[in-house]
């Protein structure tokens, strides 16, 4: 079990975090590589030294920027990802269809008072609006989607009905014209484009709830021509939907009766069929909805209406939070929340920034926010030749959505785990030795632990070159030491459609090593000649490739893959103030007679569990017992080991008891999803711990062992060994009932 250094090392830099000292980062010499090509090495002027860049390297300017400042500072005032609130909508809108370019976020009609033939264009770059030719036939509630060079707008409502028809803009002659209408009449409808073809699901065949549709309609573009696809397993209306590794994704939405439904339907384009993910954790109907990062957002929408004022005519009560799902994990995150509640809401993905356009509220609304991803900022740590990092850095700092790429001579010091927070990912390689490979593996699993990205390349896990220290011996790195290997190759097989693999169409390398996979690695590519390429564990990606220039003796999209580490893995700026979290959840509770019911306790004479120990779930009695629960997520890519302590204060009875499941907790089936209970009620004080899985919630309960306890009051701790790991869920189940 890794030594907990964590905690110790949070209070020691407490200081650092509030008066964010300058550190002076060590000055490169040059590092003579131990293996060098024939032909000698390369010459040129070396690389500037290490420290962290102040330069802002944008998607408009990365091409230009050929090496890193050098500064003796580096800020601690990276601001958290936001929603901010922009240049409003030229008018108030719900319902407005809304896609993007890649460039612009292009907003198609709505509803103001009545249905609205409006057509704008928005710069996110500017923050500015322009108005375009006006929609032929004014609709809202319209599929919008951009593909080949124009804007196709399809169905929608016009007021009165449904409508068919299919609106198509054309960019470059700002103009109008008309493609082959649906074979139905729709509005509110899911759905993407991939492979030449527009895909249309669902939706409502009139105004009216009960019309809703579970067909699947496929345009093609070239032939300008429809044909039915297979039926979605429900029927339903203004749902989520978007484009992810060769599937549609139609998350949401409000079934034939009105009832807001949480599933996720999977459409395979290769099968024609339909399958389910993991449930939306909070249904919401018409919502917006983007892909960005290879994950679909679902941003705000309607959920069911609590009183009896109409708020719309879909009457919804509408939420201000973001969903993010994983297609690859098949698991749920929260984003951060909006400035303002909305269904009904555009939205579009350009570069890093997420745009919400119009929506519903108590009204129609003008506003428009806008969630600016922090840019990525890359450290590449090597022992090396100072000249020989510039190709990598290069093929990184040219990558959209990257901000900073700096380079640090790994041979004549160490980063600190404070220098190393600055960054979303790190990338280690080295052609000779580090000056304390101790220390540095320390550091990288310390900031591993907080949330960073670790990408190792050779030879740091070859022979004597390679990182040690704890980010070695715990086990996080993805490969296990290997020996030198010098016989080019080029890219083997892979998993296609991989996060990783996004983007990536050509790896070639001289210098590789022949390692294996280490224990609980995932095999992403291998070379041609077998040999593993890319492998993950954990917030950690390694790739088989030595990337130092010498002549140029490798080549490809190897900061393409980097850069997709950090978009898979990465959850958010590495900010200095990041490292002032808590890993720790403390709450106030008292069990009552209004909380929820259970049927019988767990039996409390095992010990408590530990995370190398676990133990049996039984259950006893028969007596209906009250409980609070409390959920939690482990919101990071490796397994946590969790522990739980309740304190019922001065009062020594043994009257209440607490135990954690996997995931949800059934109140009739003490035993299912069962991870661990304390033992033994607590005498005023107790824990107990357990791991829990990457990306997976947990639920806490805290019930009564008799009826009418004498302690009916708790604190109840929380803590892991990751910042990032206790994180509550939301909404927060914090009591069975209000």
């Amino acid at each position: 079990m890794k030594k907990n250094f964590l905690s110790n090392y949070l209070l020691s830099i407490f200081s650092l975090i509030i008066l964010c000292f300058i550190i002076s980062m060590p000055v490169e010499t040059n590092a003579q590589s131990p293996y060098p090509p024939s032909g000698g090495e390369d010459s040129g002027e070396p690389i500037t030294p290490g420290t962290p860049s102040t330069e802002s390297v944008t998607e408009e300017s990365a091409s230009n920027i050929d090496s890193p400042s050098s500064v003796d500072a580096f800020t601690c005032t990276s601001p958290p990802d936001n929603w901010l609130l922009k240049a409003p909508l030229p008018t108030a809108t719900y319902g407005v269809g809304t896609t993007s370019d890649g460039k612009y976020v292009y907003a198609a009609g709505g509803y103001g008072l009545t249905p609205l033939n409006i057509f704008y264009r928005y710069d996110p770059s500017t923050d500015q609006w322009v108005t375009l030719p006006s929609l032929p036939t004014a609709v809202y509630n319209a599929l919008t989607i951009y593909a080949q060079g124009k804007i196709f707008v399809i169905g929608g409502y016009n007021g009165a009905a449904a409508l068919s028809l299919v609106q198509i803009y054309s960019i470059s002659t700002n103009s109008w014209s008309s493609g082959a209408s649906m074979p139905d009449i729709r509005q509110q409808m899911g759905g993407g484009y991939y492979n030449g073809k527009i895909y249309a699901v669902g939706g409502y065949q009139s105004g009216a709830i009960g019309s809703a549709s579970n067909q699947t309609w496929e345009y093609t573009i070239s032939s300008n021509s429809w044909a039915f696809k297979a039926n979605l397993p429900n029927l339903l209306a203004g749902p989520a939907s978007g484009v992810v590794n060769g599937n549609l994704y139609i998350i949401g939405g409000r079934d034939n009766t009105g009832a807001h439904l949480n599933s996720t339907y999977i459409y395979s384009f290769t099968t024609n069929s339909w399958s389910s993910g993991a449930p939306i954790p909070t249904a919401v109907n018409y919502p917006g909805s983007v892909v960005y990062n290879s994950r679909i957002w679902v941003l705000g929408g309607g959920t069911p209406f609590l009183t009896s004022e109409a708020l719309s005519p879909d009457n919804p009560q509408a939420v201000n939070i973001t969903q993010v799902y994983d297609p690859f994990t098949n698991t749920w995150q929260n984003g951060p929340m909006m400035n303002m509640a909305r269904s009904f809401v555009g939205s579009a993905a350009v570069g890093n920034r997420i745009i919400a356009v119009g929506g519903y509220g108590a009204g129609s609304t003008d506003a428009v926010e806008v969630l600016n991803q922090n840019l990525m900022k890359v450290l590449i740590i090597y022992a090396d030749a100072n000249t020989y990092p510039a190709g990598l850095r290069q093929s990184i700092v040219t990558q959209a959505g990257v901000g900073q790429v700096d380079a640090y001579n790994g041979a004549t010091g160490t980063p600190s785990l404070s220098q190393l927070m600055f960054y979303d990912v790190v990338v280690a390689y080295s052609n000779s030795l580090f000056s304390n490979s101790t220390i540095l593996g320390d550091n990288l699993a310390l900031y591993q632990d907080n949330g960073g990205v670790v990408v190792p390349m050779v030879f740091s896990f070859t022979d004597s070159y390679n990182i040690s220290g704890d980010w070695w011996a715990v086990g996080y790195s993805p490969f296990n030491l290997g020996t030198n290997r010098f016989v080019a190759a080029t890219l083997g097989s892979f998993v296609s459609g991989h996060p990783l693999m996004i983007g990536v169409d050509t790896l070639n390398a001289y210098f590789r090593s022949t390692t294996t996979l280490a224990p609980g690695a995932a095999q992403v590519a291998t070379w041609s000649d077998g040999q593993p390429l890319i492998a993950s564990k954990g917030r950690a990606v390694g790739i088989n490739a030595y990337p130092g220039d010498y002549s140029k003796q490798w080549n490809g999209d190897f900061g393409r893959v980097i850069v997709n580490a950090g978009n898979w893995l990465w959850l958010g700026n590495r900010s200095c103030s990041s490292l002032s979290c808590s890993p720790v959840k403390t709450i106030q509770g008292s069990i009552s007679a209004a909380d929820l019911t259970q049927t019988g306790r767990l039996l409390r004479d095992n010990p408590p569990t530990t995370c190398d120990a676990a133990t049996a779930c039984s259950v006893t009695g028969a007596d209906i017992l009250n409980f609070d629960q409390y959920q939690f997520l482990n919101n990071t890519s490796i397994e946590q080991c969790v522990t739980v302590t309740i304190d019922t204060g001065a009062c020594a009875d043994y009257s209440l008891h607490s135990s954690a499941y996997l995931g949800s907790y059934n109140p009739s089936s003490l035993c299912t999803n069962y991870l661990a209970d304390i033992g033994a009620s607590p005498n005023q004080f107790g824990s107990y711990s357990f791991r829990v899985p990457a990306w997976q919630a947990y639920t806490v309960i805290v019930n009564e062992v008799d009826i009418e306890p004498v302690c009916s009051d708790y604190t109840l701790t929380v803590s892991a060994s990751d910042c990032m790991m206790n994180t509550f869920l939301t909404p927060l189940i914090l009591k069975s009932t209000p």
